[in-house]
């Protein structure tokens, strides 16, 4: 059973017994003989949340429209690429939605629609019809091939002169649009497509509003009267936004890249307030925060000179590498832009002068102080630009060398003839400019952008943004340190330099790391950048004088070790394992020859982490314990801790009451551990997290719940609410919820979670793989399988649209569809689902992978369902084989097949042959996850109904009253139900009529049968079988 996170569940992944299982389908409701281990409940009604953003299953038709597939989503609706049959064409076609039951809202929507489909313009995508589904607007309209404009200057260096031709070609179709009265509110490189043609288009106009007086623009007025209130859900106080990220959208947008063959660039979605929120409300906070205007963060109405501005603002960062104004957080945007000033453009820069001065008058703060219009801008753009500067220079040397003014040439090519002193404390700007500034930054984005991928964009502006910060951080480090060298002994300010060293080694290792990357690297940034080491301990005195420096001739050797051991740890963390054991075993070679204990220790530390990821976890637990001895005896306080963490999970193999002692005992360690290292909140939350993730493990729910809790509050304290890294830790919050039984409450959070990847990222963002299984798995608890279904689907869509169908990590998207589908009853479907996975796998013929023999037993279920048993039995025996081949004959994965045997057996008629598999089942979960455990359970009412078909109901009555006591703690009714009834006809049949000594306050068996029918009735339809079972017990004579 899994119980630790995946690279596939971004993170963490539900676990436990009753949240979700790695083995796939085992028994189940819905049989007549079950075993029940993918669990479904039925609630009166669907989880809290479980539908919340997801999505909705794409309509066949839409008017006269044939759906092809969904190609964009955002808080405002939906963009599917669709056939119009009408005119034999492929279009682009939006699905806007308004509010429900609001008749304004969808008027509204529809004359704005009908605005767009008047303007024709060679720079904006065509609108071509317009129409109503339902409570939503849609539009039809061009579908371009090519790439946002955003991806084309991130796909290569562009020269100035090209980059203004395309941007010129843009502005014209944004004063078109102003010309027939419309206004963008959010323009960016993300809505201008460049086609295959080389067209430039503006695109999405999904923010667009007529302008008050329909032709040119005017001064902000007042809001018209039936826009005039404004829900308070939003106004998104810049309170409750400071952490976003300034390149998403806020407000409401559907997909930027609308009618793009592929989407690309980021899918920018709605920040707080409804999705539903109607494209015009006067006074939202809309638009996309890096290119939005003053006035609409006054939340004044925009016009066609709010436009202007953002246009300017993304000529300034195309042309110059960088925004316009500085800030990484929202609110810092927010300061500079309505307070502050631009910065000028950059002296060196090849583009002409003129061109600076046209685009810092359309960034002025005041619109009157703008270009009174959008051709004022473009005529000022298509000035003639002078001759560069630095192609004047050679000429103009020439000429001074010519008349013997070599001595005039140098005072002018410098500012000063006296060599300057070089403030060793500036040193620090130029060191993380080498591993932060402009060069790794813009090739960081070209290695992005060659991959062509949809989410790359929003991949890169979360790692740029997680960098700034640290970055910054790190500079302050360095400045502080510096500036005070005169007041501490040099050695204290050695190590602190040192180790600010060290981490700036390992944040250019995951830079590096980073330029190389694949598809799946590039989906696991915006996580990976959350692990970038802190920097308090370079602040701790008493832990840096604590290990022992390296000597002066071991100072180099040591300094190269640890850049080579920094982009080990880097692709460790990434999981890049590749050549990275031989890589190991060079860095070990070479500090082996050094003799540097506490690198040695380190070293040690890296060999734990290659283990894990390997699967080999008897070697990762006697590293990790090797490198926290060495850590203790060196003083390296922090590396002790970092392994006690570790050992919290590894120091135990599956769930059992020994395991959980070490647990604990290893959390007091790192507890006290944390006190000497300063209490890093890092480590804090990541203690309680490991905990509650082992209690989980071990049933203990509501202790998990509580270290959860715990852990979610520090993070928020320390990392602010809208991070990923805290929606993370939250997550773990929800899969204790959810094991717990406490649905109301995890739909809560889990909205929470899935609502802070949406906005930090986008909705089809491969990162949110992890927070949609999480809610897939809940609703699927709570019996909304509808709910699960349409959250598969799309969980299927992100993964096959960033990897392709046949990759690791969407074969089991697929999967958990087909589990849908089987549970739902559509067995049919199920089936073929789990045969395509086997086929793209390519283990049609032989079952080799965790996927595989996990697929393979789901399958032998199905396939027993369908009533073809043969066939069912014949999978299973297969899945059996792999299973003790692959991962050994007492693995669980190989009871949880055993017991499909069982079942599979018993309904060919062969009780004993069945009883022998429950047995053997049996005796691998009590090994493995103990005498108590839910897993457990199912081997004992599998061996209960074997004994009971052999006419031994004596002998059943111990496993039944065994399992119906397990069940009882977890509490699922359905499960409990079937323990019950069991027990009773077990009762009934050895003549156990009373309740004896030893059954405590058990009721009489008719009774017994009658709670258990009660519970297997609530259960849901899934368990109608069970309770027709239990109905002639349940009615029979006291």
């Amino acid at each position: 059973m899994r119980n630790e996170p995946t690279r596939e569940d971004a993170t963490l992944a539900p676990t436990g017994s009753e949240f979700g299982s790695e083995f796939g389908s085992v028994g189940g409701p819905g049989s007549d003989d079950s075993l029940g281990v993918t669990h479904t409940r039925d609630a009166s009604g669907p989880v809290a949340g479980a539908k919340s953003g997801g999505p909705e299953i794409a309509p066949d038709k839409i008017a006269r429209f044939v759906v092809l597939e969904q190609i964009g989503l955002g808080g405002m609706g939906v963009v599917y690429a669709a056939w119009d049959p009408t005119l034999d064409r492929r279009v682009a076609l939006k699905l806007v939605r308004a509010d429900r039951g609001s008749a304004d809202a969808h008027d509204r929507l529809q004359r704005e629609a009908q605005a767009m489909a008047r303007l024709s313009h060679p720079n904006v995508v065509s609108v071509f019809d317009v129409g109503s589904h339902g409570e939503s607007v849609w539009i039809a309209m061009e579908y371009v091939d090519g790439m946002t404009l955003r991806r084309w200057l991130n796909s290569e260096a562009r020269s100035w002169e090209r980059i203004l031709e395309l941007f010129r070609a843009a502005g014209e179709g944004l004063a078109a649009a102003h010309l027939a009265g419309l206004v963008h509110r959010d323009f960016k490189p993300d809505n201008v497509l460049i086609g295959t043609d080389e067209r430039v288009l503006v695109a999405d106009f999904g923010l667009v509003r007529p302008t008050h007086d329909g032709s040119a623009p005017g001064p902000a007025g007042p809001p018209e009267d039936d826009e005039a209130q404004v829900d308070a859900h939003d106004r998104a106080p810049e309170a409750e936004l400071s952490s976003l990220d300034p390149d998403l959208t806020v407000g409401g947008s559907t997909h930027a890249a609308t009618g793009v063959t592929t989407p690309a660039g980021a899918h920018p979605t709605p920040g707080r307030g409804r999705g539903t929120a109607p494209l015009t409300r006067a006074g939202a906070l809309v638009g996309t925060p890096r290119y939005m205007s003053p006035e609409q963060f006054q939340r004044s109405p925009a016009d066609a000179r709010s436009d202007q501005f953002s246009f300017c603002v993304a000529l300034y960062e195309a042309l110059y590498g960088y925004p316009p104004f500085a800030g990484a957080r929202l609110f810092e945007i927010i300061t500079a832009v309505t307070l502050g000033e631009p910065r000028p453009p950059p002296r060196d820069s090849p583009v002409p002068a003129s061109i600076g001065r046209a685009i810092m008058r359309g960034l002025s703060r005041e619109p009157n102080e703008r270009f009174a219009d959008m051709r004022g801008l473009l005529d000022a753009l298509a000035v003639e630009a002078p001759r560069d500067q630095l192609h004047r220079w050679p000429w103009l040397l020439a000429i001074l060398v010519a008349a013997g003014l070599a001595a005039a040439s140098a005072a002018w090519l410098v500012t000063s003839g006296e060599p300057q002193p070089i403030d060793v404390c500036e040193k620090g700007r130029a060191r993380i400019a080498d591993a932060w500034g402009p060069e790794p930054r813009a090739a960081l984005a070209r290695s992005f952008g060659a991959l062509e991928l949809s989410y790359a964009d929003t991949s890169l502006a979360a790692v740029s943004v997680g960098l700034d910060l640290w970055s910054r951080e790190w500079a302050a480090y360095y400045a502080t340190t510096c500036a005070t060298r005169h007041e501490q002994s040099s050695e204290l300010y050695d190590l602190r330099m040192a180790c600010l060293g060290q981490r700036l080694e390992q944040v250019q290792a995951f830079v590096a790391l980073l330029g190389q990357a694949d598809a799946e690297l590039v989906s696991e940034a915006p996580r990976l950048v959350t692990t970038l080491p802190t920097l308090d301990s370079c602040a701790d005195v008493e832990a840096l004088r604590a290990i022992e420096a390296p000597s002066a001739e071991l100072l180099e050797p040591v300094r190269g070790l640890r850049e080579a051991l920094a982009r080990v740890q880097a692709r460790l963390e990434a999981e890049r394992l590749n050549g990275l054991e031989a890589e190991l075993a060079r860095v070990r070679e070479q500090a082996e020859r050094i003799g540097y204990e506490p690198l040695l220790a380190e070293l040690v530390g890296a060999e734990a982490g290659f283990a894990g990821i390997s699967g080999n976890r008897e070697r990762e637990r006697a590293h990790l314990l090797r490198a926290h001895e060495l850590a203790l005896g060196l003083g390296h306080d922090r590396l002790a801790l970092d392994t006690a963490l570790a050992l919290i999970q590894a120091d135990n193999f599956g769930p059992n009451e020994q395991g959980l002692e070490l647990a604990r005992r290893w959390s007091t360690v790192a507890a006290g551990l944390s006190r000497r290292n300063g209490q890093p909140a890092d480590a804090e939350i990541e203690r309680r997290r490991s905990l509650g993730l082992v209690l989980s493990r071990n049933t203990h729910y509501l202790e998990a719940i509580e270290q959860q809790r715990e852990a979610v509050t520090l993070s928020e304290q320390t990392y602010g609410t809208e991070q990923l890294r805290t929606a993370e830790v939250r997550l773990a919050l929800v899969i204790a919820l959810g094991e717990a039984g406490q649905l109301a409450e995890a739909g809560t959070q889990l909205d929470a979670v899935v609502g802070v990847f949406e906005r930090v990222l986008d909705p089809m963002h491969p990162l949110l793989l992890g927070p949609l299984r999480a809610r897939m798995l809940l609703a699927q608890q709570a019996g909304a399988l509808d709910d699960a279904l349409i959250d598969g689907r799309r969980m299927q869509s992100i993964a096959e649209a960033a990897f392709g169908i046949a990759h690791a990590r969407t074969l089991p998207t697929l999967e958990a569809v087909a589990q849908i589908h089987d549970l739902r009853g559509d067995h049919l479907e199920a089936r073929e689902r789990f045969e395509m996975i086997l086929e793209r796998s390519g283990q049609t013929a032989t079952l080799q992978s965790k996927l595989g023999i996990n697929t393979g037993n789901s399958l032998c279920f199905t396939l027993y369902k369908l009533g073809e048993l043969a066939q069912a039995r014949s999978m299973c025996e297969r899945a059996q084989l792999a299973a003790e081949r692959e991962r050994g004959p007492e693995h669980l994965i190989v009871a949880i097949i055993l017991n499909n045997l069982g079942l599979i057996a018993r309904a060919e008629g062969d009780a004993r042959g069945g009883l022998e598999h429950d047995r053997r089942a049996l005796a691998i979960c009590e090994a493995s996850v103990g005498p108590t455990h839910p897993y457990t359970a199912y081997s004992l009412i599998g061996i209960g109904q074997g004994l009971l078909a052999l006419g031994q109901p004596d002998s059943a009555l111990e496993p039944l009253t065994r399992a119906r006591a397990i069940r009882a703690e977890v509490g699922d009714p359905g499960e409990l139900g079937e323990a019950e009834c069991l027990l009773a006809r077990a009762r009934i049949e050895s003549d156990v009529l009373e309740a004896g000594p030893e059954d405590g306050e058990d009721p009489p068996p008719r009774e017994l049968a009658r709670e258990g029918l009660v519970k297997l009735r609530a259960a849901g339809p899934n368990w109608i079988p069970h309770a027709q079972a239990c109905e002639p017990l349940a009615a029979r004579p006291d």
